[in-house]
């Protein structure tokens, strides 16, 4: 195996990853190091593009959820002994062995502390926490050494002890109340913004925080220049969550220029005295929560991508007029009509005979049709693309997009009843590789669908009429969700769609949970204001709008017809629906209690559509929208999703067992033309929910400027909307939001009017 398959390994537990030279310790030359880790499949493999054997780096903190010990030769392996000898012996744990013949031990991160990097605890014992990472196996180390596991990398990682903790990071007493206010509390936030936001998300942190220095009172001698300092640094690494390395080389770049005098850093002892300040964040308790300038500058995020949309909706150009600028990547696909003879001939004929007796088009029935079928399949089967990792399985999400009043149930419960019909024992093929469960889910929350996921190794169905409940869940500011940042709950729902793993520990009450494989199809019906709601870019950026494939109905006059469903028609449904149910597992590997899928390959013609394909799909993801790139690089493994499901339906309507054969060439084609058709529809349904977001936007507006005596300038804006705008020209463009909607208009003295008409509440 290369590098990067050990790095989409990692990437696949949940730690972020990162390349590193070859034969080295250090990050590649221009990167950004431990700021470029991802858990992102095609991030990982864009940054081993070049070199497949890239020194693996793993991004220790948070987002990994431990810490590592470092254990230097001779001298830390001494030191931990003597330490164990005082404290008693360290659980065992994940641990591995580093090229130049160290330990690291992997302790999970605790919930009451913050672990940061630390040096020399003991001699020759480091902590590599927050900001820090590891060399992971199988890299080299410069000296020829190969990093290793000592027993895989599958052993549980434990927690460290209270007594280590303690020696790592130690709790400090809070100091005791001062009456007087720190030099960080009177300071405004900053007021000078970037002009551009079509950054990464590092670098939009990074130019946030020069501006921010910019605006710090500079270190005056005589005049609590000390003071100022170390404000400078609590803003740089509380407020801004930034590493000590990037911490420290802004404050020499940024601000020691301003400062009277300035520290010479040439001079050791001054040098020494300067930097001492940002160790000294760490051990001054901060009246401000950690991360308190990324939450109000709207700045945090996992992925860049994610960031450009967070920011990018508040400029100059909303994303309704980007999506316009950028029509070339739905119009060249073909959506009209619904290309339902992808589907097997029986199939398409009860498609075409539903929405002809319930008066709906055929989308409408064809959408919640490719869900339920490949909820019935569920983790019994994966495609496999390449030749030994990504798999993808036949789980997707489909929304029915329509007013009120459409008609659009009859149709809907037609396709999703036969899913909660329970199969027959005779039927089932395999008893052992065949476990029941419940499948289909309604109105459930992210603890709920943990508790039935792990009781249905086959996965899970949600199944309803109104999905508002489910949809305006996303990344509401709960679970310690943050801007641009999924939620707890977010975070379940996206590892359903993924089929990751799952693990939730509860101290309190003793309860483990483990899921193997998270598997959940959605399915149902939303109104379009509803939906609009999910559009905002906060929400957005959680991930998982992307994930959902959307058909539109309006609502209009559809006539009557006294055509109706025939029994034969309704029966085949319901057998070929059965069929997909009755899908055994391929294995039960006892050891590890969990069940194994049927791993199916495509063939040789369908392996080279499905490149093409992907390769497409790269195009729109390497130019300059990024609402459509985000739809697109789910759309590159959706392909081979709904190829999976379309192989089920046709080897069943065949009489022939799913999990036999391989992926046809003609099965991929339908799949990439129907993949391109969903993909049209939710770039479109995307400009239109804008707009109504927009809407809204504007009617805020002009309900503010009413409140402020019915008229205001770009500044008063910006000043009363810091968390929203990041500079006049964001604040401009919110204003303009009214105005384009004829609700204001700006006056001579360049302020925004209000127009009253009466319409805006």
């Amino acid at each position: 195996m290369e590098n990067v398959d050990f790095a989409h390994r990692y990437a696949k537990r949940g730690w972020p990853v990162f390349p590193l030279s070859p034969k080295s310790k250090k990050p590649l030359k221009n990167s950004r190091g431990v700021l470029d880790a991802t858990t992102n499949e095609r991030m990982v493999d864009r940054h081993w593009d070049k070199n497949p054997d890239f020194n693996v780096a793993i991004a220790t903190g948070a987002k990994a959820g431990m810490w590592v010990l470092d254990i230097d030769g001779k001298r830390g392996k001494d030191s931990i002994m003597e330490w164990e000898g005082q404290n008693g012996k360290l659980p065992d744990t994940l641990y591995q062995i580093t090229g130049g013949g160290g330990e690291q031990r992997f302790f999970r991160l605790p919930k009451d502390r913050e672990i940061r990097n630390r040096q020399n605890i003991l001699p020759g014992i480091d902590a590599r926490g927050q900001g820090g990472y590891i060399v992971a196996p199988p890299s080299i180390h410069p000296s020829g050494g190969i990093y290793s596991w000592s027993a895989g990398d599958q052993v549980p990682i434990a927690e460290a002890p209270a007594a280590l903790l303690d020696l790592v990071c130690p709790v400090k007493p809070a100091p005791p109340k001062q009456e007087t206010i720190r030099p960080w509390e009177k300071l405004d936030q900053a007021r000078v913004a970037p002009k551009s936001v079509t950054q990464t998300a590092s670098s939009i942190i990074l130019e946030r925080a020069k501006r921010y220095l910019a605006e710090c009172e500079p270190a005056l001698q005589g005049s609590g220049g000390h003071n100022a300092l170390l404000w400078a640094a609590t803003a740089l690494v509380v407020g801004f969550e930034l590493n000590d390395d990037v911490a420290i080389s802004l404050l020499w770049n940024e601000f020691n220029p301003r400062c009277v005098p300035q520290w010479n850093q040439d001079n050791p002892a001054e040098r020494r005295d300067f930097e001492r300040k940002v160790s000294e964040v760490h051990r001054t308790k901060c009246t401000k929560p950690r991360g308190w300038l990324l939450n109000d500058f709207g700045l945090r995020s996992g992925q860049d991508t994610l960031a450009q949309i967070a920011q990018g909706t508040v400029s100059a150009k909303n994303l309704l007029e980007k999506h316009d600028e950028k029509r070339d990547f739905s119009d060249n696909m073909k959506a009209d009509p619904f290309p339902y003879h992808v589907f097997p001939e029986p199939i398409r004929q009860f498609i075409a005979a539903v929405a002809e007796a319930e008066r709906v088009e055929p989308q409408v029935v064809a959408l919640p049709l490719l869900v339920v079928s490949g909820a019935a399949l569920g983790n019994t089967v994966r495609l496999r693309l390449k030749t030994q990792s990504f798999d993808v399985s036949p789980t997707i999400w489909g929304v029915i997009v329509a007013p009120s009043g459409s008609k659009k149930s009859g149709a809907f419960r037609r396709i999703t009843a036969p899913l909660r019909d329970p199969v027959p024992i005779e039927r089932i093929r395999e008893p052992l590789l065949t476990p029941g469960g419940k499948l289909v889910l309604e109105d459930v929350t992210p603890e709920e669908l943990v508790r039935q996921l792990a009781a249905n190794p086959r996965g899970c169905c949600v199944i309803d009429g109104e999905l508002s409940q489910w949809a305006t869940s996303f990344s509401r500011y709960r679970d310690g969700a943050t801007r641009g940042k999924p939620g707890a709950g977010d975070s379940i729902w996206i590892k359903a769609w993924d089929g990751d793993s799952y693990q939730r520990n509860r101290r309190g009450d003793n309860e483990d949970t483990f899921v193997p494989v998270m598997s959940c199809a959605v399915t149902g019906t939303i109104q379009p204001k509803v939906l609009a709601a999910c559009f905002d870019p906060l929400q957005f950026a959680s991930g998982l709008v992307p994930r959902l494939y959307f058909v539109r109905m309006e609502r209009k006059a559809r006539g009557w017809s006294d055509d109706d469903v025939t029994r034969e028609d309704i029966e085949l449904w319901q057998e070929t629906l059965l069929r997909l149910r009755v899908t055994p597992f391929k294995a039960l590997d006892s050891n590890r209690s969990r069940y194994m899928p049927h791993i199916l390959r495509p063939d040789d013609e369908a392996k080279k559509i499905f490149i093409e394909h992907y390769l497409e799909m790269e195009k729109i993801l390497d130019g300059d929208n990024d609402i459509a790139a985000m739809f697109a690089a789910k759309a590159q493994g959706g392909c081979g999703r709904i190829a999976l499901i379309l192989h089920g339906l046709e080897r069943v309507i065949q009489n022939k067992r799913v999990e036999d054969g391989t992926v046809s060439g003609k099965v991929m084609r339908n799949a990439v033309e129907l993949m391109r058709y969903l993909l049209s529809e939710q770039l479109k349904t995307f400009g239109v929910n804008v707009k109504i977001r927009n809407e809204v936007r504007a009617r805020q507006v002009a309900n503010w400027l009413r409140a402020q005596g019915g008229k205001a300038d770009i500044r008063k804006y910006l000043t009363n909307h810091c968390k929203q705008c990041l500079s006049m020209d964001d604040a401009k463009a919110e204003l303009n939001r009214a105005v384009e909607a004829g609700l204001a208009t700006w006056g001579d003295d360049k302020e925004c009017v209000l127009v009253e008409s009466g319409e805006t509440r």
